[in-house]
């Protein structure tokens, strides 16, 4: 298997679109320039790991889904990861009201 630039760079520009984010909003979030995050998204310019990572988070999909583009996620496991998520929400606002 290869991975495909290209796609990666598709998959990128359509969820940033669906967050209704302009290049600009989300490379500032990056830490990155809107022009590095351009090339990305037409397929001219890899990523690093660390910057896969911080997609991912921002984005919301799993790296399985950036890379190749597969969302095979069982209804369980989606339950899961939402359940997780809410556990995380609580987390936060605790650690929150202590500071």
């Amino acid at each position: 298997m290869k991975f495909n630039q290209d796609a990666f760079g598709s998959r990128l520009k359509m969820l940033r679109k669906e967050l209704k984010m302009t290049q600009e909003q989300l490379a500032a979030e990056l830490n990155i320039g809107a022009d590095h995050l351009g090339k990305i998204e037409v397929g001219n310019r890899g990523i690093s790991i660390d910057l896969l990572l911080d997609l991912s988070e921002k984005l919301n999909v799993s790296i399985d889904f950036l890379i190749k583009g597969n969302e095979d996620r069982s209804p369980q496991a989606q339950i899961l990861i939402s359940k997780m998520r809410e556990l995380l929400d609580q987390l936060e606002d605790i650690e929150r009201h202590q500071s």
